[in-house]
């Protein structure tokens, strides 16, 4: 019976989507979804706009920053602002836009049409369903990763590396992923962590995806994973001519240990938030690449992936950390396609977007905020 309503609903599915503006269908309602079911909390906007003091020194502290970005930063060593100190990518950006912060908001809302547009493309190219593509856009639009352009209101920044980074990994451009890599670099250092899931997507698609590598495959080069390394390379290099050339230095305090000590009840619901119902999707990956004995690739994968949601937890914004976890899942297409076909993928992807459709979406950092639906809000607005 299940398979039956599995069938119908795909049926469904498919004649909705039989139309050459499909896409464009489907972008609506991933936006749609975002604005109805996690509404902006537009009011930190609107509070520093009106200059209320100390409401959200998020934005007061980019502004800082952007006026003078190759300054060493004044700030307790426990604070948010210290850690700026080599993010230079958003305060330049906000200077280009004359220190505007809606419109620095309306640009980052505009990078995540523009980054659903690309979800879309990149995934239809790679899938070649509709189906499947449309279920893997919905499914992230429901959590963090994609509604962060829309709900971000805090200047945390991480959406336009979440976006540097898909860019890389959705074209081959040698100069383009180095490009994207040093931008995502230089928004937050976790863009540098995360973008070994865009080496290791090069790397497979460089060494034949379906079929099973091997220990020397590792040590091969090609333009893609070169230009990945050079990106690394100039970053590091670019870092410590600051730090000795200007003097520019990150604190380590509010980091680490003792973060994940005080995270620890947190962690749970803050790893769960990185990818909510496609960890399903993970599981699967890791499942079947034990099955078919692949322990050099589990083993890859499955370090990234410890990796980033290590550094998550020893920091207190879990949830914004964690969520760069996400390029996972185009490697996970890419080699579950190969593995156990689109038929046996389109019912794990139906069962993960479903998942982190049904889930709220919650944003954990010292805490847990609920990012209400808009029709709580409207209740809110009446009620008082």
């Amino acid at each position: 019976m299940l398979a039956q309503i599995q069938q119908a609903f795909f049926l469904k599915i498919s004649k909705t989507l039989d139309t050459k503006y499909w896409k464009f269908r489907v972008l609506l309602l991933c936006v749609f979804s975002i604005f109805v079911f996690s509404f902006p909390y537009y009011k930190r906007i609107t509070d520093e706009l009106q200059q209320k003091p100390d409401r959200y020194l998020k934005w007061q502290q980019l502004k800082a920053q952007a006026a003078h970005p190759f300054t060493q930063i004044d700030a307790p060593p426990n604070s948010h602002q210290a850690k700026l100190t080599f993010r230079l990518t958003m305060p330049l950006l906000l200077r280009v836009l004359h220190y505007n912060i809606v419109y620095f908001y309306l640009f980052q809302a505009f990078l995540g049409i523009i980054f659903f547009w690309l979800l879309l493309n990149f995934f239809y190219k790679q899938l070649q369903d509709k189906i499947l593509t449309s279920l893997l856009a919905f499914g992230i639009a429901n959590i963090y990763t994609g509604a962060s352009f829309f709900v971000d209101t805090l200047a945390s920044c991480d959406p336009f590396a979440y976006f540097f980074l898909f860019v890389a990994l959705a074209y081959r451009q040698p100069f383009s992923i180095f490009l994207m890599v040093q931008l995502a670099a230089w928004t937050d250092e976790r863009g540098l962590i995360a973008s070994c899931f865009v080496y290791l997507f090069w790397w497979l698609q460089s060494y034949k995806i379906d079929e099973k590598n091997n220990f020397i495959t590792l040590f091969r080069f090609d333009s893609a994973l070169l230009a990945i390394i050079g990106s690394w390379l100039t970053y590091i290099g670019l870092r410590l001519s600051l730090t000795y050339f200007l003097g520019l230095h990150t604190p380590i305090g509010n980091a680490g240990f003792e973060a994940f000590l005080e995270n620890i009840k947190l962690t749970g619901l803050g790893v769960w938030t990185a990818l909510e119902g496609f960890w399903f999707l993970a599981l699967v990956l890791f499942i079947v690449l034990l099955y078919t004995r692949e322990f050099i690739l589990l083993g890859l994968l499955w370090v990234a992936t410890f990796v980033v949601s290590l550094v998550a937890i020893m920091v207190y914004d879990i949830t914004r950390s964690i969520s760069y976890v996400y390029l996972l899942l185009p490697i996970a297409n890419s080699i579950l396609q190969n593995r156990i076909g689109k038929d046996e993928l389109k019912t794990v992807l139906l069962v993960s977007t479903f998942i982190s459709f049904l889930f709220p979406l919650y944003f954990v950092k010292q805490n847990v905020t609920y990012m209400e639906p808009i029709y709580l809000r409207v209740i809110e607005i009446l009620a008082k």
